[in-house]
């Protein structure tokens, strides 16, 4: 069974671990947490927090507004005028500049969402005006917020803290910990897939790697 953590007591656990009571680092920790639990929003899609809203695609624009509470996006799809339902497939921004590098107009077809915390990148340029649908994770409220403990924190929080010590440790500049701790999350990831299956897309076994034009993979 996976520990539990208030707000006061996570950030007893990190200080902890990481033996650094300074201010400036005390100062980052709410920042830090924040990191962590977005982290495990985006790899574990739950099923609790999935959402269903519009995204308007414009015709020449190459970005749309996210969402306001969209953590991760997990499909994004609309009806061109045939009438035919088109589904976009996620890439990475960057594959999406080396697919269209042009300004030449067309059907979207790929879409990247690690362009921007408020925006999407559409490939190639859109040649059509339409309303999307968009399937995506929304961010609950933050342990930051409800400091008595949150659904993360309290169902897994050994996950939570394993997150926060990553990032803890990157912005300590300690890279062989950060190594330490990234197995950690892995191990209690993996574990935390299994566990949570029964909210999870249907033989989902983590995040998946996205080809990049040259063929190679990126995460």
């Amino acid at each position: 069974m996976s520990v539990s953590f208030t707000l006061a007591t996570l950030k007893v656990a990190i200080q902890e671990r990481v033996e650094d009571t300074g201010t400036d680092f005390a100062a980052s920790l709410d920042n830090i947490i924040r990191i962590a639990e977005s982290r495990m929003l985006r790899e574990l899609p739950l099923s609790i927090w999935q959402q269903r809203d519009d995204v308007v695609i414009t015709q020449a624009q190459q970005t749309a507004s996210k969402p306001d509470d969209a953590v991760a996006f997990h499909a994004l799809v609309y009806t061109d005028p045939d009438s035919v339902v088109q589904f976009l497939e996620p890439r990475t921004w960057t594959f999406c500049q080396d697919y269209a590098p042009h300004t030449t107009q067309s059907a979207p077809k790929y879409y990247a969402e690690d362009y921007s915390e408020t925006e999407i990148f559409i490939a190639p340029v859109p040649d059509l005006t339409v309303t999307a649908t968009a399937l995506y994770t929304k961010r609950p409220d933050s342990l930051v917020i409800i400091t008595a403990g949150t659904w993360l924190s309290q169902k897994l929080g050994d996950l939570l803290l394993a997150a926060c010590m990553s990032a803890s440790e990157e912005y300590n500049i300690s890279p062989e910990l950060v190594t330490m701790w990234e197995e950690k999350y892995t191990t209690l990831y993996t574990a935390a897939i299994r566990d949570m299956s029964h909210l999870l897309p249907r033989n989902y076994t983590g995040m998946a790697a996205q080809p990049t034009p040259t063929g190679k993979y990126e995460r």
